[in-house]
């Protein structure tokens, strides 16, 4: 079989060729629950999700790990939160009350939501919580190397800093047992598990021994590396911002190299997503965020998975949800029609296509229904319920039901009331009007209205349509502006013909005649 070009099938031979022999492959992401776990954190779980699925095509066994740092400090109050949870800052995110108390804490507020979307996309990894890990002590024997190489891993960062860290600096901390913050400093270490401490809380001296007590978290520089080693770590994307010279990436391959001997992971720079027409990164503290929630709403889960599938990982992209919505359907169905065999195209757009498509949903056996998107936007302005216009959609276009026909109307409907532009939505009017309408439009509605009396269908109806507009001296674009105006108060509107058979022949009549 020819290699595949296809950027995770490439990545994932890689990690082949470079393990032949392990049993399995350990794959990871890491999220932050200090707020939305938005549709841009989701490119990190979702990259991983591609070369999982690449390696388990090559018949390779893999363990999928997505850990959440809810061990990490509360840095700032978010604007949507209360400003008294400023008494909360330094402590970890795992013991903070959750603001709108409908969780067990201010971590899980995020993190619970963003499992159930994973689920909903079909994507199950194994999850971790860096709190349960640490307050387990499933560290202690990392921290404890980590402590006694202190030294060696100041002098890897300091390589790297313009300014070198101080002697009482340590690659760690502790959260005090007063006050749970981290507003702590090590003063002393007995080389195997405990250390002392002093808190801004109080000013005292305490001890933690943290091979029984897990008040301890290892700073993120140090913290990194340490866990390639201990998850056996063959797969990892990162941030492009890690890569920049003397980041993350940097410091934690110097450390692997003595304090944690280990081969490095493979590394894939994952790039910001942006909403089309901001032109910047989405962020939970400006407020302008889209979760994958929103995404699903709006999108089918087989399409909202294609706008990540079909772009490659470093490549930036905007998530489009203006009129470029309707063209995110269209290439998701040239893929499908592709991998279908119903697109002439090259043999190579031929393989990277079919494998966007597998990437995006389980393909059936044979090719379902591609409703068009301009027509569910058309059924559902007509009809006013998702249901009931995909209904008639089925009945118009003389197509059976089906779920994704369903799924897509009430998506499509879903966009235009949130995000479409005004052009898009349209209602037969209620009252209507004459007005901007000459003596030979007027005439001409009538003579429409006396067509409609009697049985036609859409190919005759729209024949009619030119017959009229000559009779009345009118060109076409004015005949179908004076209709759109007399029907919709708009001067246009969906596909004449159809449209007035979908609401039906005689209500259309009955409203030209008042006109």
């Amino acid at each position: 079989m020819e290699e595949s070009k296809y950027w995770a099938d490439q990545v994932a031979d890689k990690i082949i060729a470079k393990h032949p022999k392990k049993k399995s492959y350990s794959l990871r992401a890491g999220l932050s629950s200090s707020g939305i776990v938005h549709a841009g954190k989701l490119r990190e779980p979702i990259t991983v999700h591609f070369v999982d699925s690449a390696l388990r095509s090559k018949k390779k066994k893999t363990n999928f790990y997505c850990y959440f740092d809810d061990f990490d400090r509360f840095r700032k109050v978010p604007k949507n939160v209360p400003k008294e949870w400023e008494k909360y800052i330094g402590m970890p995110l795992c013991w903070i009350p959750d603001p709108w108390k409908c969780h067990k804490s201010y971590s899980e507020h995020f993190a619970l939501p963003f499992k159930e979307e994973m689920k909903l996309l079909g994507i199950k990894p194994i999850y971790l919580s860096e709190s349960e890990q640490y307050l387990k002590c499933v560290y202690k024997d990392e921290i404890k190397k980590a402590l006694n190489s202190r030294d060696k891993i100041r002098e890897i960062l300091d390589k790297f800093r313009e300014t070198p860290l101080e002697e009482k600096w340590w690659p760690a901390r502790v959260y005090c047992e007063n006050c749970k913050k981290d507003t702590t400093q090590i003063i002393d270490y007995d080389k195997n598990y405990t250390v002392k401490y002093t808190c801004e809380c109080d000013g005292k001296t305490r001890k933690l021994n943290f091979s029984k007590k897990g008040w301890i978290k290892l700073l993120w520089r140090v913290e990194t590396p340490m866990k390639w080693k201990f998850y056996d770590t063959v797969f990892e994307p990162w941030g492009k911002d890690h890569f920049s010279p003397g980041g993350t990436f940097d410091t934690g391959k110097e450390m692997i190299k003595d304090i944690w001997p280990f081969e490095s992971p493979e590394f894939i720079a994952y790039n910001q997503i942006k909403l089309k027409g901001q032109g910047v990164k989405m962020s939970s503290s400006a407020g302008n965020v889209v979760s994958p929630r929103d995404l699903m709403a709006v999108y089918p889960k087989e399409v909202m998975i294609f706008l990540y599938a079909g772009t490659k990982p470093n490549k930036e992209f905007a998530l489009p949800l203006d009129d470029d919505y309707l063209k995110v359907f269209e290439d998701f169905y040239f893929a499908e029609r592709v991998y279908f065999g119903k697109e002439k195209v090259s043999k190579r757009d031929q393989q990277h296509w079919s494998r966007v498509y597998e990437m995006s949903t389980t393909p059936l056996k044979k090719m379902p229904i591609q409703p068009a998107i301009r027509t569910c936007i058309e059924f559902n302005n007509i009809f006013q319920n998702p249901k009931k216009a995909a209904e008639k959609y089925a009945e118009f276009m003389k197509v059976a039901k089906s779920k994704r026909l369903e799924e897509i109307m009430v998506c499509v409907s879903n966009w235009m009331k949130k995000y479409a532009d005004e052009k898009h939505k349209f209602a037969v009017a209620k009252k209507p009007s004459a007005s901007g309408l000459n003596a030979n439009e007027k005439q001409a509605l009538r003579d429409l209205a006396a067509v409609l009396k009697n049985k036609i269908d859409e190919k005759k109806l729209f024949e009619q349509f030119y017959k009229i507009a000559e009779k009345n001296n009118l060109k076409t674009k004015e005949f179908f502006r004076a209709c759109y105006l007399a029907i919709v108060n708009k001067e246009r509107g969906p596909r004449l013909a159809p449209f007035i058979l979908a609401i039906g022949k005689d209500k259309i009549r009955k409203l030209l005649e008042k006109v």
